[in-house]
Formats: C-alpha cells, structure tokens, sequence
C-alpha cells in the first residue's frame, strides 16, 4: 500500500515535469517577450484624436480598440508616460491596418529633451506590427507618424514597451551634453552623423549612454534652456557626464557666446561642480578639429578655449580630454586626402565641420581610446579598438 501510494507521487510529479518541459517548448519567445510589457494602462496622449479613438485606447491592452488622429495629416504624434524611468529594451508597435507606415521612435526622461532611437522614415514594411530593438533610459516614448498611406489616418491599434524598472543596480550611464559635432541625427540627415551616437559600439554593455547633445548650443544656452537641468534630474552617484562645447561659444551671437577666459571659464565650473554634488563623474572634452587645412598645416580653430577648458581641468582636477589636438596630431600623420572624407563638406565649400558617419566613427574611436588611458573606473569598459583611428574597426 505504501509502496503503491508512493509510485503514485513519484508518477505524479514526473508528470509536473514534463507538463513544465512542455510548455517550456512550447510557449513561443513572443508570449514571453510580450509578458514584460511595462505600458499598459499607463497615460498617453497625441496631437490629435478622432472622436471615440482617444490616445489611451493604443496603450489599454485591448485588441478591438485603437488611437486614431483626426484627419489624413503626416507629421502627428502619440506619446506614454510610462510613471517612471525604465531600461528599455525596444517596443512593439501594432498599427490598425496592415500599411505602410513611416516613422521615428523617441524617448526622453523628461518630456522635454528627447533622443530618437528609431528611424523608419524609410520603412517600406506592410507587416502591421512593428518590433525594434533599442536600448535605453526613459520615462517617455514618443511614436512620430511622418508619412501614411493617401487619405488613410495615423492609427495605432496596441503599443508595447519592454524592459525594467531603471535601480542604483542598472549599469553606468553616461551622459553627453554638446553641440552639433556629437548630436544624434535621424537618417533624414545622412551622411551627417554625430560621434555621440556611434560613441557607444565602443564601450561594453555595462555602460549605456545618453546623448543630450543639440546644435547650435554653448556651454552657456545649453544651461540657459534648463538641458544641465534635465540631465542632473536622472544622473546617479557614479554616472559620467561628457562636456564638450567650445564651437558655439566663440560664435558672435549674443546667446551663445562666451569669453574663453571668463565666462566659459564660469559655465564649465557649473556642469563640474553641479555633476559632482550628485555624487556623479564629470569629463571635459574639448572642442574637435574642423577640417581647416591650411599651407600644409591643419589649424586649431578655438585655441583659447581649449587652453581654457584645460584650466578649468586643472583647477578643479577634473579629467579632460584634448581632442582638438588629438584630431590635429593624427590628421598630420595621414595626411589631408584621408581625412577629408570624414567631413561633410557642403557643396559651396563652407561647412568643414560636422561629420561623415565614418568621420563620426573615428572620433568616437579616438575618444574611447582616450577614455581607456586616463585609467579611470569607465576605462575598463571599453571594447578591443584600435588605437591607430583606423575608419574600419573590427571588434
């Protein structure tokens, strides 16, 4: 009887076993992909809604319902406020109809400053649900609609975002505030590309970056429009905050320009010692070369305020980086045929600038491999490069 009685547990519980192995096998990765969406319920809004189809409805979890605009217009847009910051891993988008739709993803921590992630401005996909893999922090994302099919509506039918809750545990962020040389551009731009959205193939996945980096900005506007701001409302104990300004500070527009020996001088101080009151890692860089070759000699363009920066280092020991003269040092050893390629030279001849995307790769890789010489905790972090600068960089 016991013996009977035991044969029973023990054929009990291999059944358990192998119902669990079952449906282990079974359950598709997208069962459990989708278990980890984090939007559901959460507040959304958009620009624009048709009567009855109310933003909410595209994060509600319902199949049967969906946000539509209210008229046949490109350009609208539909946002959630997830209630937190999260690591996102990509978002699942299920359009109403099986269409082409063109469009970008953004997110941002703040509703203010937003970092695209995705750009399908080019998409020609029909497939009515689309799945993009990214990575970053947010609190925010933002579906922009650029183009729809003649007469048809911008309708999003379900809306997935995957990842988790943003803790003291995730790995290091780091954060860069600078100008049009290492902004983040949308393929509508290309080949225009900034360093700061290539910078992070270059470093392991324990550290995920964040480029706050816009044109047109100074070490002064930058903090005028409240982006120090923005960037200090996230940052943790032990996250970095790149600084690279210095091409529109020497500019003649009232908004923008700082003396190099004063008032640059002043705002530097401000990202250092406000990063640092947060328990957070500031690095200066400084201002990257343009293309400015001259009898044979490539021209530092902002020498003063490199100098300065360097100042600013020095007096409140904080690392700094010279990449104008990194720049200069290696250009000199290739020559002007071979970095001119790396630049989007207009074709009046008068932006020698902003970046190719392989441009944009050999700053990034020559800044990583400054990163990994000043010996700091960030350094053991960055991937096998190549020290040379290399354009093609094989990991």
């Amino acid at each position: 009887m016991i013996k009977s009685r035991f044969s029973s547990v023990k054929l009990f519980s291999m059944i358990l076993v192998a119902i669990f192995i079952l449906a282990s096998v079974f359950v598709s990765p997208q069962a459990v992909y989708a278990s980890s969406n984090i939007v559901t319920g959460k507040t959304s809004l958009s620009d624009s809604e048709l009567p009855g189809h109310a933003a909410f409805n595209a994060s509600d979890g319902k199949q049967d319902t969906y946000w539509s605009a209210a008229d046949a217009v490109d350009g609208h847009y539909w946002t959630v406020d997830m209630g937190g910051l999260y690591e996102l891993k990509g978002t699942e988008i299920k359009w109403q109809k099986e269409t082409v739709y063109k469009y970008r993803v953004e997110t941002s921590t703040d509703n203010l400053n937003w970092t695209l992630r995705i750009d399908k401005s080019n998409n020609k996909s029909i497939e009515q649900k689309q799945e993009d893999n990214f990575v970053g922090v947010a609190r925010y994302v933002k579906i922009i609609i650029l183009d729809v099919p003649s007469n048809d509506y911008a309708s999003i039918c379900d809306f997935k975002a995957f990842g988790t809750a943003f803790t003291n545990s995730s790995p290091t962020m780091v954060y860069i505030a600078g100008d049009s040389t290492a902004q983040t551009y949308s393929t509508s731009f290309a080949p225009q590309t900034g360093w700061g959205q290539c910078i992070e193939k270059y470093f392991k996945k324990d550290v995920m970056f964040d480029n706050r980096s816009i044109g047109a900005r100074s070490s002064k506007s930058f903090i005028v429009e409240g982006r120090l701001d923005a960037i200090l409302s996230v940052i943790r104990p032990n996250d970095y905050l790149f600084i690279q300004f210095g091409h529109n500070d020497a500019t003649n527009i009232p908004a923008r320009h700082t003396d190099p020996y004063t008032t640059y001088k002043d705002y530097l101080k401000q990202y250092v010692t406000r990063t640092r009151a947060l328990g957070a890692i500031p690095i200066l860089i400084t201002p990257v070369a343009r293309l400015n070759f001259r009898d044979g000699v490539f021209i530092n363009d902002f020498p003063d305020y490199v100098i300065a920066m360097k100042q600013v280092a020095a007096e409140t020991n904080t690392p700094c980086i010279d990449m104008m003269n990194t720049c200069i040092d290696y250009y000199t050893t290739i020559g002007y045929d071979a970095v001119f390629p790396n630049y989007l030279v207009s074709s009046n001849g008068t932006d020698y600038t902003h970046f190719t995307q392989a441009g944009a790769n050999m700053i990034a890789n020559m800044l990583s491999q400054k990163i990994k010489a000043l010996d700091i905790p960030i350094s053991k972090y960055i991937r096998r490069g190549n020290g040379g600068y290399e354009k093609k960089i094989i990991f």
